[in-house]
């Protein structure tokens, strides 16, 4: 993250997968030393986004996932040692404005155009609606497709985490602040804008994003004008269920009542995110801290929102360029 004639800042991972940061610093006996956090998601997430110094970050890391690593030594592997990091703090002042190297690389392909022709009538909370719709999917579309292992962005990571940690996913309120909170980190990373509207009979509304984000959410919305009754069983399938075991309003930290009816959701919700093209749903079900409510509750969430854009299709109001 900062590069000065070496690693200053860095973003690390351990072999279980956990994210570190580690800056250097001199300690005796060590060749060239980084103190190390394994940093809670949210302050992670607030110090990428330029919203907590790092010190702060270190700071509020339970002592126990603090450690010093040795990037000198020749072992294979790099060890992982505990260490009295309250004497080795960052200074104040460090932000991730000061970066020399971005974690994630925008988006440079040459910005993409979707038109959407429209024909009726069409009031402003309309409009708001269908772009809002249309918004959120892209959304939560772009930054699970990112989620790629191996080669992961950690910006979206750590952000989807928190994010989805940081509600209890009880009703409207939460879905609400999740996808709100998703539209602004995409601003940055993969924004969607309107590129134009007109409105008269027919007009159109023209969104400008990622070709590949945009294209995938206009083929969900065409699977569902397609088969929309099948979509519509699972998703009631999927509800009752939540329902019946009382999840449907509960917050996060509620179980199942048996881990058969526990698995038949999983089983229900994975299927139907594969239905949708939601992109890496194995990821987004750890991102929701295996939480398979929480999971479920969100992908449901991804459904209204395609079907609420395609109803605008099966009213006759909206339809693809390309549709005779």
């Amino acid at each position: 993250m900062v590069n000065y004639e070496g690693p200053q800042l860095a973003l690390l991972r351990a072999n279980n997968n956990a994210i570190l940061i580690g800056y250097a610093t001199f300690i005796e006996g060590y060749g060239y030393p980084l103190i190390c956090c394994e940093p809670v998601d949210r302050y992670l997430d607030a110090y990428l986004r330029g919203k907590l110094e790092l010190r702060v970050v270190f700071e509020r890391t339970p002592k126990v996932r603090l450690y010093v690593v040795d990037v000198a030594s020749t072992e294979a592997d790099l060890p992982l040692k505990r260490v009295p990091t309250e004497n080795y703090l960052p200074e104040h002042g460090i932000f991730s404005t000061v970066h020399t190297h971005p974690l994630v690389a925008g988006d440079t392909s040459k910005a993409y155009r979707q038109r959407f022709l429209i024909d009726g009538i069409w009031e402003a909370r309309d409009f708001s609606r269908f772009h809002g719709r249309l918004a959120d999917a892209y959304s939560l579309q772009s930054i699970a497709r990112n989620l790629t292992e191996g080669t992961t962005s950690v910006l979206d990571e750590v952000f989807l985490k928190a994010s989805i940690s940081n509600r209890e996913w009880q009703g409207g309120g939460s879905y609400l602040s999740f996808y709100g909170g998703v539209k602004e980190h995409l601003q940055s990373v993969h924004p969607l804008r309107v590129a134009a509207i007109e409105y008269h009979s027919p007009g159109y509304v023209e969104v400008e994003g990622s070709e590949e984000g945009l294209i995938e959410v206009a083929n969900a919305i065409q699977k569902v004008i397609s088969s929309r009754d099948d979509y519509m069983q699972i998703y009631g399938a999927i509800r009752k269920a939540l329902r019946n075991e009382g999840l449907l309003a509960a917050d996060k930290s509620m179980e199942f009542s048996a881990e058969v009816v526990r698995d038949y959701v999983l089983k229900q919700t994975d299927k139907l995110a594969d239905m949708l093209g939601l992109p890496n749903s194995h990821l987004l079900l750890i991102a929701c801290e295996k939480n398979v409510g929480v999971y479920a509750k969100l992908v449901l969430s991804y459904f209204r929102r395609i079907n609420g854009i395609a109803t605008f299709y099966l009213e006759g109001r909206a339809r693809n360029p390309d549709a005779v």
